[in-house]
């Protein structure tokens, strides 16, 4: 929040706990199963005990603001299946090794500029990264390779995957959605979003089943 406080709300019990660490506004958290990470202006990313709400580890990787509407980056965050924590920088997308929270592998691209969203399929073995210019990158987790890459006509301001089906949303900055199909190789399902296939996918795309 804009107070720097972390409010967490048991939803059996409704009760409700704050968590006190940022010295700036919270840009992102997330939640895995041991632990949840936050990203604030004060330029940290946290990484939190999900119930002592104690602090294992802080990594100062963003520029510094005081305010989420002044900031360069908007410090998405994510967990793996795994619960590495994946972090959005500004050209790139770091992950980090879980427990031990060290620098596991670093995921770049060309096309990969200005990193605005993240988002983990349901199965969580493939990541949708979102960029200032509209491009889409899905990752492999498993192989840490690009599987597809796609150019949208705005930035994206949000992106959600489908629980079950080949199908993510992406919100951009004009206030629309679009539905779109990460596994097409030559067109989206909207005429709105514009694919730009750069590589040829495998036979077959596991996106979403376990």
């Amino acid at each position: 929040s804009a107070e720097f406080i972390m409010k967490i709300t048991d939803l059996n019990s409704e009760e409700q706990s704050s968590v006190k660490g940022h010295s700036a506004p919270i840009l992102r958290t997330a939640f895995g199963k041991k632990y949840f990470a936050s990203s604030s202006c004060d330029g940290s990313l946290k990484v939190w005990d999900a119930k002592s709400k104690e602090c294992l580890k802080t990594f100062d990787i963003y520029p510094k603001s005081n305010d989420v509407d002044l900031s360069k980056v908007r410090g998405a965050i994510q967990f793996d299946r795994h619960e590495n924590l994946i972090a959005a920088k500004e050209d790139e997308v770091v992950i980090y090794s879980s427990g031990v929270w060290s620098e596991k592998c670093t995921l770049k691209s060309e096309e990969m500029k200005g990193v605005l969203e993240l988002e983990l399929s349901h199965c969580k073995r493939h990541l949708v990264v979102g960029c200032k210019d509209g491009t889409i990158i899905i990752w492999d987790l498993s192989t840490l390779s690009c599987v597809n890459k796609m150019k949208c006509v705005s930035v994206p301001s949000s992106i959600a995957t489908h629980p079950s089906e080949y199908k993510m949303l992406v919100g951009d900055m004009r206030g629309k959605w679009r539905e779109c199909d990460p596994y097409l190789t030559s067109e989206m399902i909207s005429s709105a979003l514009k694919v730009r296939p750069l590589l040829k996918l495998a036979p077959r795309m596991e996106w979403s089943r376990s």
